[in-house]
């Protein structure tokens, strides 16, 4: 395929020129930078980094008229046409970052000779991953009914070579044979919002579209089925039974209460009474009401396992006799405890109302000035619990982690927590406010962040949560609160390290050992500036006890970790490591047993084995997290 064998070739002279005039608008400021640039691996690393920047981020945020562009995704390994001006999918897919939780429950499920549905296909970006992962063998049938996104996932499958496996169905998949309207708001810069039925004030009719049930169309019965359709999922359902009591696929799902009930008719509730009648069952098993309404994802999986053997396709690659990839091959990273653990905290869901963001399930204020992300969500109140993930940041098992480290210190009157690599400071501003709900009567926060814009943020968002006060000195008190922060990477020893200079919105950054100038571990050219690094064995000497250390430090976790192995056996009592590689993973995992501590939880990372980038550690596609309890304390 053109693009993708020449991908990891050197970068020229001539291809920097065209990154400069085709993503920024303008000629390279010096030949210095051009120098710089040709120090990158391939065209990949070259396109991301350009794209990275928070110049091309701004033009990007400008853009009004659609400017529809075709552009590597996947590491380089497939081409797509995407809409510069649009957000969130094309936004998504240009950053190989569109609904990451999905695309990794694809990849692992599908397998060569497989049949993918993906019913509500938008411009492709499961698609084509699914087209990946069955091969030539298998098949991909993409159902999409907005004629021009149709065309342009038509032209997407056409780019890469293929028709012969996938098949596009410009149609709407619903509960039986007929016609309805398709609608949106206008000037709305997610195509994916687009939703069947009758046009409320401020929508628009997009087209008059055709409907079919899956079950009246005869095609190979499928493996999996991914629904994205805005609220028709219950009426995909109703007109798929016999697909599903006879061949049982997986089913991926992405619900929107509000438009559930809007366009079929139904609750969650009753949704997932559905699901039920089917002899299907949900993960995760838990929900909470959803009538405030944000998205949330939900695998379907069928109950009756034993039907796994009956002769149906799957015999074709001898995968007949395996149960779906359920529970013990899931690791999910909590339990149905730490839910309800979780839900004793939670507080007030007043919106926010001096500046634009969201209110999490805990009542937590976040700021679109320092989560920009969520800024289309804006005004929003989340109403259900962070399980599996919380829809905006993080994922489940670090919920899970705070909840255990607040339960193992009941008792002790005081807690006491440490983030390093803080960031924004989400995990300081949660575990204070948890820990005073929970009835601590002495509350001490530590949180130590390398970048100065990230660690001005950090304060805002304490502030924002009247945790601590804006023009509070960096070590004080405010009320119960004890609060300690400080802007410095976190090391092992005392040391100078180097930090690379880029768009606060590049969350990949780590510290390094190395001089100035380089490409770091993704293959990324950033210039960095000597920083001040603090030896974590150091920093926990400044605390009696901490009873929550949350650790997210970008791969250095590796060798931070083992080295100050004796100060975290002295004074921590339950860690949360997020950890940035398969490698590291397992190194930890092995290190940390050895020293007797317990393992609580663990949620493996996920990585994408044919990725060009430079390093092992750049493979990985979703960090992991691992939740453990020392020895002794």
């Amino acid at each position: 395929m053109e693009g993708t064998d020449t991908a990891a070739e050197a970068v020229t002279n001539e291809e920097v020129l065209w990154a400069y005039r085709f993503l920024l608008g303008r000629e390279p400021e010096s030949e210095a930078a051009i120098d710089a640039h040709l120090k990158l691996p391939d065209r990949n690393a070259l396109r991301r980094h350009f794209m990275a920047s928070a110049e091309f981020q701004s033009k990007l945020n400008r853009t009004e008229q659609s400017r529809w562009v075709i552009a590597p995704i996947a590491g380089g390994r497939l081409l797509a046409w995407i809409d510069l001006a649009d957000h969130y999918v094309s936004a998504g897919m240009l950053f190989d970052r569109f609904e990451p939780h999905i695309t990794c429950f694809i990849a692992e499920t599908l397998r060569p000779g497989d049949v993918f549905y993906d019913v509500g296909a938008n411009l492709g970006w499961h698609t084509l991953h699914a087209a990946l992962a069955v091969g030539p063998r298998g098949h991909v049938h993409a159902f999409e009914p907005r004629p021009d996104l149709a065309a342009r996932l038509r032209a997407s499958v056409a780019l890469n070579e293929l028709e012969p496996n996938v098949t596009v169905h410009e149609v709407a998949v619903g509960a039986a044979a007929g016609h309805s309207p398709i609608i949106a708001v206008p000037d709305e810069r997610n195509p994916g919002h687009s939703y069947l039925g009758t046009p409320r004030d401020g929508e628009v009719v997009i087209a008059e579209v055709e409907v079919v049930a899956l079950d009246s169309l005869g095609l190979e019965p499928p493996t999996l089925i991914k629904m994205d359709v805005e609220g028709a999922e219950g009426l995909v359902l109703a007109g798929a039974r016999d697909i599903l009591s006879k061949h049982l696929p997986l089913i991926a799902c992405e619900i929107f209460p509000a438009f559930l009930e809007r366009v079929s008719g139904v609750t969650v509730e009753k949704f997932m009474a559905t699901v039920q009648d089917l002899s299907y069952i949900a993960l995760p098993e838990k929900l909470k009401s959803h009538t405030l309404g944000t998205p949330f994802d939900l695998i379907l999986t069928p109950i009756d396992f034993d039907a796994m053997s009956r002769p149906t396709h799957r015999k074709a690659h001898a995968m007949q006799q395996l149960p779906p990839p359920i529970r013990a091959e899931i690791f999910r990273g909590y339990t149905i405890e730490d839910a309800n653990r979780m839900e004793a905290l939670v507080g007030d869901h007043a919106p926010l109302q001096s500046e634009r963001g969201i209110v999490d399930w805990f009542g937590i204020k976040i700021a679109s000035r320092y989560a920009p992300w969520i800024d289309s969500r804006s005004g929003q109140v989340i109403d259900r619990p962070p399980f599996p993930d919380d829809t905006f940041l993080a994922e489940g098992i670090e919920y899970a982690a705070l909840g255990l480290a607040l339960e193992r210190a009941k008792g002790r009157g005081r807690f006491c927590s440490l983030e390093i690599g803080a960031g924004w400071g989400p995990w300081t501003a949660l575990s204070a406010t948890c820990a005073l709900r929970a009835g601590f009567k002495s509350v001490t926060i530590g949180a130590f962040e390398a970048d100065v814009g990230r660690f001005a943020q950090l304060r805002q968002h304490l502030a924002l949560n009247g945790l601590v006060p804006s023009d509070a000195p960096d070590k004080g008190m405010s009320g119960v609160v004890t609060h300690e922060l400080e802007q410095a990477a976190i090391w092992w020893e005392n040391t100078t390290l180097y930090w690379p200079e880029a768009s606060e919105s590049d969350s990949g950054r780590t510290v390094s050992i190395m001089a100035e100038e380089g490409s770091d571990y993704r293959g990324y050219v950033l210039h960095a500036s000597p920083i001040r690094a603090l030896g974590l064995p150091g920093v926990l000497e400044r605390f009696d006890r901490v009873d929550f250390l949350h650790v997210d430090i970008q791969g250095a976790e590796a060798e931070v970790i083992p080295k100050s192995i004796e100060a975290l056996e002295s004074k921590v009592s339950v860690m949360f490591i997020g950890t940035h590689s398969r490698k590291i993973e397992g190194d930890l995992l092995e290190f940390l047993y050895n020293r007797c501590w317990r393992l609580l939880r663990e949620q493996p990372c996920v990585f994408d084995p044919e990725k060009k980038v430079p390093t092992f550690q750049a493979l990985t596609l979703r960090d992991g997290g691992l939740v453990w309890q020392a020895p002794g304390i």
